[in-house]
């Protein structure tokens, strides 16, 4: 079992049957989540203040700075693990913000 296999396990009561399967299909966590909350794309790029082009590379497979994915993880209302990148060896794909 994977270990968002075993997280919807846990919370079958939290993730929807349709996010359940398109999890298994592969499909983006962000993109998954995003549509069970009924957020089309631009408003969710807006809540969280980034640009439509970075949110559709984050739903592509483009890691998120860890700062992006607390504030997805905020505005969807799920744990922020649960957009986490299963496929990755080392842990999940994140990238830390730049210093300004």
């Amino acid at each position: 079992m994977t270990q968002q296999s075993s997280m919807m396990a846990a919370d079958e009561d939290s993730i929807s049957q349709r996010a359940a399967a398109a999890l298994a299909e592969g499909t983006s966590p962000t993109r998954v989540f995003r549509l069970e909350a009924g957020l089309p794309l631009a408003l969710l790029a807006a809540r969280v203040n980034l640009s439509i082009e970075r949110l559709e590379r984050i739903e592509s497979g483009s890691p998120p700075r860890l700062d992006e994915l607390l504030a997805l993880a905020r505005v969807l209302s799920i744990p922020a693990e649960w957009l986490f990148d299963e496929e990755c060896e080392n842990g999940p794909a994140l990238r830390l913000p730049r210093s300004e």
